[in-house]
């Protein structure tokens, strides 16, 4: 499988073009790998991107326009072959468009493009969604990195704390099984300082509404190491580990879309958290990963 690598003096990135997926962050001094290398006997998956829904639909199913497709969890961009639009050696930008294939799954014409960007110690990662149709596009998107928990030798996943914090209100959505789960009085919750367990993910993902200026990161207190993931124009935020497998990783996700409630009734368009885009437009996203 081709591999695509950009590097700067701090960091070394390596990508494929399946789902566009960064399957390497390696920092040069420290010599660390920051993301997971997918071992299937926890989870065969790196950091993929999700598109064109977030999340499970209720039996995989959606209507659009008086139609009913099927859309498999997460949607299909992780699946497919991107091809590289622009490379130099500090950024690569990937790109997928809509096949044949696509429209039996989704009705629109569009184009996605992934741009990674190394700058020093941090991975800048930007979504654009161009809709070519004459319609309405609706879409959910978001990122879904995995991150090797510990870090170091001299760790271990339960020395390591998460915290979450933003500039604006910031709600707990619960989950009943694999949706959102409907009819609640949705809090504000205050800051979010834990210590990382196993246990944290017993529920599936912990999932936030948090709009404004977000920051998520994963420390521990015997070393400098730690990771950060930050945003501004993210809807929501999963962070998820498969509970109850001890995975040695932790995925932070940056999501605008999310999962259907239990009460939702199939129709695209009035999906909670869907992404409404008019014709001829241009939408963007993005999302900085630092290390150290």
């Amino acid at each position: 499988m081709a591999t695509y690598c950009i590097e700067n003096e701090y960091l070394y990135a390596e990508f494929v073009a399946k789902g566009a997926e960064c399957i390497r962050l390696y920092h040069k001094e420290n010599e660390i790998e920051y993301i997971w290398n997918a071992d299937p006997n926890y989870w065969g998956r790196h950091a993929p991107i999700l598109f064109p829904t977030v999340g499970r639909l209720h039996d995989n199913r959606y209507q659009l326009y008086g139609k009913t497709y099927r859309l498999s969890q997460h949607g299909f961009a992780r699946d497919m072959e991107f091809k590289v639009r622009h490379q130099e050696a500090t950024c690569i930008t990937f790109v997928l468009k809509d096949t044949i294939e696509t429209q039996r799954l989704y009705p629109y014409h569009f184009e996605l493009l992934v741009t990674y960007e190394l700058q020093e110690h941090t991975l800048r990662v930007s979504y654009q969604v161009m809709n070519l149709s004459d319609e309405t596009m609706y879409f959910g998107i978001g990122g879904h990195p995995a991150f090797n928990i510990p870090l170091t030798s001299d760790t271990t996943f339960e020395d390591y704390r998460l915290t979450v914090k933003t500039t604006g209100e910031r709600y707990r959505y619960p989950l009943e099984g694999p949706y959102v789960l409907a009819n609640q009085s949705y809090k504000e919750v205050p800051l979010f300082d834990e210590p990382v367990t196993h246990e944290l993910f017993k529920n599936d993902a912990i999932i936030y509404e948090t709009p404004g200026d977000t920051e998520i990161k994963l420390f521990n207190w015997k070393n400098k190491h730690q990771i950060s993931l930050h945003y501004k124009d993210c809807q929501f935020v999963g962070i998820w580990s498969p509970y109850p497998k001890k995975a040695p990783f932790i995925c932070i996700e940056p999501w605008n879309g999310i999962a259907d409630t239990t009460t939702h009734h199939g129709d695209f368009s009035q999906k909670f958290g869907i992404q409404s885009l008019p014709k001829q437009e241009l939408w963007t996203m993005h999302y900085a990963i630092s290390v150290q």
